[in-house]
């Protein structure tokens, strides 16, 4: 017994050293490997012959068998034990047999089964068929994977793609359309669907592919919330990959309203392999954060008090601006806003009050402008306007009126009326938009100065 203890030992090693060397440089298939792995197990167990049988679909079929001792009579595979270690999905040891299991993704895809032992396996001998098992099963799935790969490099490719435009912050119908289409194709579905949900958990865009408009399939959708996202499940014929979505990647799946979902389906006859359903998956986690992006985009773009645009939003406006001048040779102005005595607002009627007057101000500037136009609040009571394709004499005109607008202004929160000190600067040659902000922002002092409720144009000796 001894003697079998050091062979299985030293058989374990040989497997390992074979699995290890495969994993990491070898060509051969998987399955060839783990017929090596069972031969150097059945020869060094003791048992005098053995079998390795897998399920290719049609049930355990041997791949090989060996016959360690040419003495053995002829080889007889016991479909009990078999049929015992498919079930329990468990080591199952006779008094001169044993037969294990190999388990891949909880289902039992095949069996390392010895036979006629002289005497009982020991717990070496079974130790060695366990942890070959395994190690075959985890060949299994490698070979799966690769072939997986291998068949599904477009679909790759596809998926890089994706991955690079919602990382440009794409994520419109088009993109959407084609995300839908790579799904289906790259798990070999019939058809998929990608919804996503307004705030309110209902439906606010869909994209399928391989689903008739007007059928029940299309109309169940339609009807989908975040509240019972498991209709869709319900409504999906067959076979089904079901992810929800969600802004937040690491909770996808917590309890809680869902942004949208990414569903495929085919024939209930042929069920998704574990490499279709990570690839549906890792869709999942692109859209997801394509949406946590924009979620983060829009919070992070909108002042939350006035609705305006956030300091954040002003940088990006400021570029864009500064792009489209260099592009079309026009420049842009900036006007820089200030609520006077503003302080004294908040001292004497409280700040609850002060940011009434801050959403009614912020509400008259946005009024009056064009749609190409932008407003942002850049400090506690201050606004930049910023005025794309405007030479700075009609953006004074522009900054008058905005100041008679607010001094005509009657607020329901504040009975007295207020008034505006604002600095204008254009940008030109010479100079970026962050030196036209600057500048702005001299011109509004010099109005401060000069008694406030006016507009100063920059000019050098602000400086």
């Amino acid at each position: 017994m001894e003697s079998q203890g050091r062979r299985a030992t030293d058989a374990l090693r040989a497997v390992d050293g074979v699995v290890d060397s495969y994993l990491r440089h070898s060509n051969l298939g998987g399955r060839r490997i783990a017929n090596l792995a069972a031969t150097i197990a059945i020869e060094n167990s003791g048992a005098k012959w053995g079998s390795l049988l897998l399920d290719e679909g049609t049930g355990l079929n041997p791949t090989i068998a060996i016959q360690s001792d040419l003495s053995a009579a002829e080889a007889i595979l016991d479909d009990e034990d078999l049929r015992q270690a498919e079930d329990t999905a468990e080591l199952v040891v006779r008094e001169h047999s044993l037969a294990a299991p190999i388990v891949l993704d909880g289902a039992v895809k095949g069996v390392l089964y010895l036979r006629d032992f002289p005497q009982r396996p020991g717990e070496t001998v079974q130790k060695l068929a366990n942890s070959v098992a395994s190690r075959i099963a985890s060949l299994l799935r490698n070979a799966e994977l690769l072939e997986a790969l291998d068949h599904s490099k477009d679909d790759i490719h596809a998926l890089a793609r994706l991955s690079e435009s919602f990382a440009a912050g794409q994520l419109g119908p088009a993109n959407l359309d084609e995300t839908a289409t790579q799904a289906a194709r790259g798990s070999r579905s019939l058809g998929g669907v990608i919804g996503l949900l307004s705030k309110a958990g209902r439906l606010e865009e869909c994209h399928t592919v391989g689903i008739p408009s007007d059928g029940p399939i299309a109309e169940a959708i339609r009807m989908v919330t975040s509240e019972d996202l498991s209709a869709i499940e319900r409504s999906l014929p067959g076979s089904v990959i079901f992810e929800p979505l969600s802004a937040d990647v690491l909770h996808r799946r917590a309890k809680g309203k869902a942004g949208g979902f990414l569903a495929v389906f085919r024939d209930a006859s042929d069920p998704y392999r574990l490499s279709e359903g990570s690839f549906i998956q890792a869709i999942a986690n692109l859209l997801s954060g394509a949406l946590a992006r924009r979620d983060y985009f829009e919070k992070a773009s909108e002042d939350p008090l006035t609705s305006t645009g956030s300091r954040f939003a002003l940088q990006l406006k400021l570029a864009e601006a500064e792009a489209r001048s260099l592009k079309t040779g026009l420049p842009f102005t900036i006007l820089l806003a200030d609520i006077d005595h503003f302080k004294e607002i908040n001292d004497d009627y409280g700040h609850l009050v002060g940011d009434e007057v801050l959403k009614d101000v912020a509400e008259v500037l946005r009024g009056r402008l064009r749609a190409l136009d932008s407003v942002s609040r850049y400090g506690g009571d201050e606004f930049v306007v910023l005025l794309p394709d405007t030479e700075v004499q009609p953006a004074l005109r522009l900054g008058q009126e905005l100041c008679e607008l607010v001094a005509a202004k009657r607020f329901a929160s504040f009975a007295d009326s207020i008034s505006l000190s604002i600095g204008a600067a254009e940008y030109g040659p010479g100079h970026t938009a962050a030196e036209t902000l600057r500048r702005a922002d001299l011109a509004l002092y010099h109005s401060k100065e000069q008694g406030r409720n006016r507009v100063t144009r920059y000019a050098p000796r602000l400086e």
